[in-house]
């Protein structure tokens, strides 16, 4: 579907304008913090190299995209807000994320798991040698914070210096992790079960890659009058071969934000993000000793039936996330394992047993995030026997060591294995 102009000035522009005017007619509201985007100085052509907050915002005809032109005139609304009836009024900021990726996100996350799930992720558009910036959803919202928390504690105070003032100004928010482009995307491939081989990478010519966007889009327009748009555009192939880096520092000194460094193999996807999104004990722990996860499936896996039922509780309840595995994430799995079974008179009646089932599984460790600049980075990863299934899962990691859960169900009435 192809947003109209007009769909985005009511969105952006007019939302914005609407949530300004409810805030001053509350006249309670004392901190306002602007979502914005690191594009509102770029025009997604040409490189940006270390783009800083001092760089001019663009305006047509050098930004050509509505929907940075709409968000350009969003921030300057919300900004020119600050202060506005003197130091006792609502005070804003504005934050410009980089290209955002986590849990639930349907637009960068999604389309690339989509693409790496056909198969499809071994091609690679350009030489690959451009850098980007991302920022991972939890870190975006960590910048949010500390700058709420800014704002709230100049309210109704002198305009600080400029080195130190919060309100009135903009940010760049970024993971200070930069990757290559289409390094990210394999990373992300290999995290859901599809590694690439340097020698499986396929390189398309930019120039080819273009035309082919070309004719798709006329081929795409004319087919749907105009109502809808090929997966593959002009755009998106120069957006994918541009270097796309930003400057945080500013981030760092004056809000205090410290992005966790949690890797791409980590936090790309949480499965079952809809029933773990509140359980932060279970996640605080899955990063702090994901070790654990990995060694009581381990053990699991190699302890004798007779003994699996008593060795497994005992080792679950002396580590603290293993503990939070059965206490939160294994309820979780079971409601997918029965419903996935829901054929299974049996299950109906009776418990599913996570502990034979942790046997089952198969355990490797392989390189999930190593490169051939930082080799010492890896990944445990426990799967399933069979790979063509429906997979559920959650990646876990700190630092640059990675763990992996993937669960993988299978309807076993067809006669599939099942596994996690």
């Amino acid at each position: 579907m192809v947003l109209q102009p007009s769909v985005f000035q009511e969105v952006n522009v007019n939302g914005a304008q609407n949530l300004i005017s409810a805030a001053f007619k509350v006249g309670t509201v004392q901190a306002f913090v602007n979502t914005s985007t690191s594009s509102v100085i770029h025009d997604n052509i040409s490189d940006l190299i270390d783009a800083d907050e001092d760089l001019p915002v663009l305006q047509y005809p050098a930004q050509k995209r509505v929907y940075t032109l709409t968000k350009a005139v969003a921030e300057a609304d919300i900004l020119a807000a600050n202060r506005k009836y003197g130091d006792s009024s609502m005070l804003t900021v504005s934050l410009r994320p980089a290209t955002a990726f986590g849990e639930r996100d349907t637009i960068c996350m999604g389309k690339i798991v989509d693409v790496c799930r056909q198969g499809k992720g071994k091609f690679q558009i350009g030489a690959g040698k451009n850098e980007y910036d991302f920022i991972y959803v939890g870190n975006l919202a960590e910048a949010h914070i500390l700058a709420a928390q800014a704002l709230l504690s100049a309210y109704g105070k002198p305009v600080p210096p400029l080195e130190t003032r919060v309100d009135g100004q903009t940010f760049n928010i970024t993971n200070d992790e930069r990757i290559l482009f289409w390094e990210f995307q394999r990373r992300i491939s290999t995290t859901i079960g599809f590694p690439i081989k340097d020698e499986d990478i396929k390189i398309i010519p930019k120039w080819l890659a273009l035309l082919m966007a070309v004719i798709g889009e006329y081929i795409i327009w004319i087919r749907s009058f105009g109502n809808r748009q090929p997966s593959v555009t002009r755009e998106s192939v120069r957006l994918t071969t541009i270097i796309r880096t930003l400057n945080g520092d500013k981030a760092k000194r004056v809000l205090g934000y410290t992005p966790k460094k949690v890797t791409v193999a980590a936090n790309s996807l949480t499965f079952f993000g809809e029933e773990l999104s509140n359980s932060s004990e279970f996640l605080s722990a899955a990063l702090d000793s994901p070790e654990d996860l990995m060694i009581t499936a381990v053990v699991l896996r190699f302890t004798p039936d007779f003994l699996a039922p008593l060795v497994a509780p005992v080792l679950m309840k002396n580590h603290k996330a293993s503990k939070t595995l059965v206490d939160h994430l294994v309820p979780v799995v079971e409601d997918h394992l029965r419903r996935a079974w829901s054929n299974e008179k049996h299950l109906e009646s009776k418990p599913v047993d996570l502990h034979r089932i942790f046997r089952r599984f198969k355990f490797t460790r392989e390189r999930v995030v190593g490169t051939k600049d930082n080799p010492d980075n890896y990944g445990g990863l426990i799967r399933g026997r069979s790979p063509a299934s429906s997979q559920y899962g959650i990646y876990i990691g700190r630092s640059s060591r990675t763990s992996r859960i993937s669960w993988t169900v299978h309807n076993r009435a067809s006669g599939d294995d099942s596994g996690q």
